[in-house]
């Protein structure tokens, strides 16, 4: 038994053709995909920016310079962890992880309330 070889116009001719999707309509002349993200919806270049931001959760080694600016001291720790104390804080902030990994969410959070607390 011998199998056809694949034909667009027989797939087409079948009814199964993809239909249309609103990214068909971002694709740019040289073929790629248009920004989705970026200034191609009417986005300023600023306002791209925080985008970005909020959606890419910073450093721990961005959350320790924040710690340092403002006043806060390392007083050491085992291993990957670092507490940090200021004298106008009750609690120490603990950051676990390597300089370069990405911070999560409570560690932004903590970090942020230590220095609103620190500024009182």
């Amino acid at each position: 038994m011998r199998i056809a070889p694949f034909s667009a116009a027989a797939f087409h001719g079948a009814g199964l053709a993809r239909r249309r999707s609103a990214r068909d309509d971002r694709v740019r002349d040289d073929g790629g995909a248009a920004d989705v993200a970026g200034p191609a919806i009417g986005l300023s270049s600023e306002r791209a920016i925080q985008q970005t931001a909020r959606l890419m959760p910073p450093k721990i080694r961005e959350l320790i310079a924040e710690l340092e600016r403002a006043g806060f001291v390392n007083r050491g720790g085992h291993g990957s962890h670092r507490n940090f104390v200021h004298p106008n804080v009750a609690r120490p902030v603990t950051l676990a992880g390597a300089g370069g990994d990405d911070a999560k969410h409570y560690q932004v959070r903590a970090v942020r309330m230590a220095i609103q607390e620190a500024k009182r």
